[in-house]
């Protein structure tokens, strides 16, 4: 089946929630190609663990949130024979280079894929990160479906120059015609034809696209425009780092400070002024978090995203 090479000997597991588009990467490949489907109603770690082991698990989609940074804190989930996977998908939020090696590591026969997608372009197939550049284009979310036409546009609609971000915009068969009973919406979001996301990438000399972040979550500090993800990417690149979620609150002088909440890698201890150095060495001042809170969780709805209104709304009291 196309990239996934689903055949019907395939076993996939689908445990993110069904109302989810998600279930385009996982339970449609798997029904056209006649291959067998296991339904989890819900994801837990050593129950995730256990079902790859006993029904022999080859093809999974998922978000990173749901696997490694929490199945590894449970040793005996670990100890389940995974071995037996061979495909591992996933999309929606960022996964790094550490993270890939530990899927690796349990699953050393699976072939990675990173698909990125909306549920207006019909789920993740709007671009795709094939299992051999998956460390060549550390951070590229692939290369765009052949099926779909594109633009990177900056804020007057003009195309952007090659490696500058701007807002992506798509066109094609798989792309929906508007939202229901909202037309309003509609118009603002399908322009002559073109689906505009909302989500600024930047494309490398090799046509591989980066996501950069989404333009409802740029943060506007002292007349500067911060994108979120950068800084979570920069955040996630410490070793003690589990999870981050970057957002903004309201600031008397510079309109909105940055501000960053962190799950740390269990057993680790790290003190904002740590973080503060760490990110110094990388980022520019005004991007620097300006306030660092340290968080055993973070809110996710159930497709694993972070829930940034729920940040904002419980330090906005604090």
């Amino acid at each position: 089946m196309g990239q996934f090479e689903i055949t019907e000997d395939d076993i996939g597991l689908q445990v993110m929630p069904l109302f989810h588009v998600i279930v385009n990467g996982c339970i449609n490949p798997c029904l056209a190609a006649g291959a067998t489907v296991v339904l989890m109603r819900r994801f837990e770690e050593l129950a995730f663990m256990k079902t790859i082991s006993e029904e022999k698990v080859s093809f999974i989609a998922v978000v990173p949130p749901f696997l490694f940074a929490w199945v590894m804190k449970v040793p005996e989930a670990i100890a389940y024979d995974v071995t037996h996977v061979r495909l591992f998908v996933t999309a929606a939020t960022t996964f790094p280079d550490d993270l890939k090696r530990s899927v690796l590591k349990y699953m050393p026969k699976a072939k990675l894929l990173y698909v990125y997608g909306l549920t207006e372009s019909s789920g993740g197939n709007a671009t795709a990160l094939l299992h051999g550049d998956a460390f060549r284009k550390t951070g590229s979310i692939g290369m765009l479906n052949p099926l779909l036409g594109h633009r990177i546009i900056d804020g007057f609609g003009k195309d952007v120059p090659g490696g500058e971000p701007g807002e992506l915009l798509l066109k094609g068969p798989q792309i929906i015609k508007g939202y229901y009973k909202r037309e309003e919406e509609t118009k603002a979001t399908f322009i002559d034809g073109w689906l505009h996301t909302g989500d600024v990438v930047r494309a490398d000399e090799d046509g591989f696209l980066y996501f950069v972040d989404r333009l409802k979550e740029m943060i506007k500090t002292g007349g500067e425009n911060v994108f979120a993800k950068e800084v979570e990417d920069v955040l996630l690149g410490n070793s003690k780092v589990a999870e981050v979620g970057v957002f903004e609150l309201p600031d008397e002088k510079w309109g909105e400070k940055v501000h960053a909440a962190i799950v740390l890698k269990e057993g680790e201890e790290a003190s904002a002024d740590e973080i503060n150095t760490f990110t110094g060495e990388k980022l520019l001042g005004f991007k620097r978090p300006k306030a660092i809170h340290f968080l055993k969780t973070l809110p996710r709805n159930p497709s694993g995203k972070i829930l940034k209104h729920v940040l904002k709304k419980d330090f906005m009291e604090q």
